[in-house]
């Protein structure tokens, strides 16, 4: 009997491995600034804390859009991973890697050769501890391991 409840329970083990959802792929519109060279993804099981700022003045930015000019932007070191996404039309980025059952914070910032934008909006991904829409994987090698 001992020998069963091991198997099963190596068996449980590596199946509990498989579950989930371990990615996931997220995307932003292009920016119309045609000096964008690409974008940064950001991304932590942290949220970003509110930013310090110091609202100066406003501009217009390439997209025709008023933005308020900022100093002293402060996000301290909120994301523990980046991700360098080259090209200005490349508006996707999958994470691969994810703990199960962890949620993850994520922002994007375009970049030109020389500066960084303010981050985005933050949007957050919980990765499921069970798979929505897999069935769980079939046990194998189940048999009789001994008659007495």
């Amino acid at each position: 009997m001992k020998k069963i409840t091991l198997l099963l329970g190596l068996i449980l083990t590596s199946t509990l491995c498989s579950f989930g959802q371990r990615s996931v792929t997220v995307g932003w519109d292009v920016s119309c600034n045609t000096n964008i060279v690409g974008y940064t993804l950001y991304y932590s099981s942290t949220s970003i804390p509110p930013a310090i700022t110091n609202v100066v003045s406003s501009y217009t930015d390439d997209c025709g859009v008023v933005q308020p000019l900022r100093t002293n932007i402060y996000y301290g070191k909120f994301m523990t991973n980046t991700i360098a996404i080259n090209g200005r039309n490349n508006t996707s980025c999958t994470v691969s890697n994810l703990a199960l059952g962890k949620t993850y914070y994520f922002t994007v910032t375009s970049r030109t050769l020389t500066l960084e934008s303010d981050v985005s909006t933050e949007v957050s991904y919980t990765v499921p501890l069970f798979p929505t829409n897999v069935p769980p994987t079939r046990p194998e090698g189940f048999r009789i391991n001994s008659v007495q």
